[in-house]
């Protein structure tokens, strides 16, 4: 007999950058210890981790994509673990496995990590930098023997708390450089002249609280736009430019000394000829969210017919008072230094938990946004007849965000109860998509409980008792309505079980 896997169910882990959307449309994201694939077309779980962590995953992101050497990304853990995974092409029991690289060993938990491939004598090596408590570690990876090394160790600039980290690339710059953003309301800039031997370049002041989040987008010019969200609730998107000519630097240099203008930010960063002279400059300030902003995600770049285009999309997410997702675009969607950015969309939740959104991603096509909230669950919308404004809710995997303690089976196998300590029982079962498509599907909720659940046990058709910490058994007995929308979802003749239902349970 074959046995293959064929639902897995489990939530996100309640941290900013603990998901990812990869540019071949596989969501990667952190459920406890491990790393979920899950694949928004089929609707399904499609790969996971091996057991490597042994306490919470802080951060995953996936690894620009190498050439032929596979799908690579990294996740880092409170168990002072940073993980580069490479995901095997074929299936097992019915599932890609994410098998360990390499494992890089810290002496503190580590909050965040960031990857990009760089070339070291000819061959294309995977540069990670890392950060615990207030030390940033960098190290090298071999794609193909997964051999790794240690390149450098320093001090966090300014003794800050790293709350935001990203690498990022200049063209004509040796190496990449790298922006920290900290609890002292700055955006660090560090630049490189040998490949992990980073000193401070510049620093972006605006801020008036934690600088929480940051990205980067490349234009098609080849410029750079960093957007940093705070805790000020505020999202800032900064200009960097190159600097040619010596008239362009003298310029920026004296901006401001005649006429009220912001001044610019000057920043060197090595190249194989000389320095190459970046201006930063504050382009725009987003206000939308009435509170902490935990995380900026612009639009994937788009190829049409081998060209790369960029398009000027923002998503911004808060997890606080206003629980909502924000997609920002230029106005009249054309884009000019110091143009003025509108809120197109405002996606989210009415009600519900207190806590809102704490991470947020754009598909690779950018007609699809996904948000992950405060208790695990996944949201996923979509834009409809390609109106930037109008976005529609799809359904999404979904799953416990705690300790499984217990489950049990339908007694004629037609779905499975499940309790855990998130203090909720739910209920899974085969969502019938079409006529030749099942798939397994969190259904619904039938006990959302006040303390951490211990144990579930059917008790006939649609009918179950669970016991929770305070030590109380509860029944509970499934109302008409539900029994009918579980049959028009699962495609199972219910009209019996109907017939056995009073109508004061309706």
């Amino acid at each position: 007999m074959k046995a293959g896997v064929c639902y897995v169910s489990s939530g996100v882990n309640s941290t900013p950058s603990c998901i990812t959307w990869g540019l071949d449309g596989t969501v990667a994201y952190a459920a406890n210890t491990g790393v979920l694939l899950y694949d928004p077309k089929s609707g399904a779980v499609t790969g996971a981790s091996t057991k490597v962590h042994t306490n919470r995953i802080t951060c995953v992101r996936w690894i620009q994509p190498l050439n032929s050497m596979g799908h690579f990304l990294i996740s880092t853990g409170t168990d002072t673990k940073t993980v580069v995974w490479i995901v095997s092409e074929g299936k097992t029991e019915g599932l890609r496995v994410l098998h360990p690289h390499a494992v890089l060993e810290h002496e503190d938990a580590v909050a965040l990590a960031d990857a990009a491939v760089v070339l070291e004598d000819g061959q294309e090596k995977i540069f990670v930098v890392t950060v615990t408590a207030d030390i940033i570690t960098c190290w090298i990876v071999c794609p193909l023997s997964g051999k790794f090394k240690q390149l450098n160790s320093f001090s966090s600039p300014a003794r800050t708390f790293i709350m935001s980290l990203r690498l990022f690339r200049v063209e004509g710059a040796i190496y990449p450089a790298l922006a920290c953003g900290g609890h002292d309301c700055r955006i660090h800039i560090l630049t490189a002249s040998e490949l992990g031997q980073f000193y401070p370049a510049g620093v972006l002041n605006g801020h008036e609280d934690w600088v929480m989040t940051l990205d980067f987008m490349k234009e098609d010019n080849g410029g750079l736009l960093l957007a940093s969200g705070s805790k000020d609730s505020s999202v800032r998107v900064w200009r960097f430019s190159v600097i040619k000519h010596n008239e362009q630097l003298e310029k920026a240099v004296n901006a401001g000394n005649k006429e009220l203008r912001l001044r610019p930010v000057i920043l060197k960063i090595p190249s194989t000829t000389s320095d190459v002279i970046i201006s930063v400059l504050l382009d725009a300030i987003l206000a939308g969210h009435e509170g902490l902003v935990s995380e900026v995600c612009w639009a994937q770049p788009v190829f049409k017919e081998s060209k790369r285009h960029q398009p000027y999309r923002l998503l911004t997410c808060s997890k606080t008072q206003d629980r909502s997702i924000i997609i920002w675009e230029p106005e009249k969607g054309s884009f000019s230094s110091g143009g003025l950015w509108l809120e197109v969309a405002r996606l989210g939740e009415v009600g519900g938990n207190m806590e809102g959104f704490y991470s947020c991603q754009f598909s690779p096509d950018n007609m699809q946004v996904l948000g992950c909230s405060y208790q695990g669950a996944l949201h996923l919308w979509k834009q409809k007849n390609h109106v930037s404004h109008m976005w529609q809710p799809c359904p999404v995997i979904g799953g416990h965000f705690d300790e499984v303690a217990d489950i049990t089976w339908d007694p004629l196998g037609r779905y499975l109860l499940s309790s855990s300590k998130d203090q909720t029982t739910r209920l899974h079962a085969p969502w019938k998509k079409t006529e030749n498509e099942i798939v397994w599907h969190e259904v619904s909720r039938p006990q959302v409980h006040g303390y951490d659940m211990a144990s579930v046990c059917n008790l006939g058709k649609y009918k179950f008792a669970s016991g929770a910490e305070e030590k109380v058994i509860r029944g509970f007995s499934a109302p008409t309505n539900f029994i009918r929308n579980f049959g028009q979802i699962c495609g199972f003749d219910v009209e019996e079980d109907l017939g056995t239902k009073t109508n004061f349970d309706v």
